[in-house]
């Protein structure tokens, strides 16, 4: 995980410092992480969602201002079951 220091510097945080700043308040994850299964040795690995679009395939570029075209390239959804 990165933080920015003073001066524009960046340095990266180790697991350790990472439950040191979330303890703190320094850092603000929400929800709260399992920190067994998400807190790397210098990561937080995080959960997007279980629901997933499926788009057709196509060469061409799907612009976010254009929502009719991106309904149209939608062809399902994947749904993650965790076991």
């Amino acid at each position: 995980m990165w933080c920015k220091l003073l001066r524009g510097f960046f340095l990266v945080l180790s697991d350790r410092d990472i439950r040191l700043h979330l303890a703190s308040g320094k850092i603000r994850i929400t929800p709260p992480i399992d920190f067994d299964t998400q807190l790397g040795s210098c990561s937080v690995d995080f959960r997007l969602g279980t629901k997933f679009r499926v788009f057709e395939h196509s060469s061409h570029s799907i612009r976010s201002d254009e929502p009719e075209a991106l309904t149209d390239a939608i062809v399902g959804f994947l749904v993650y079951r965790h076991r």
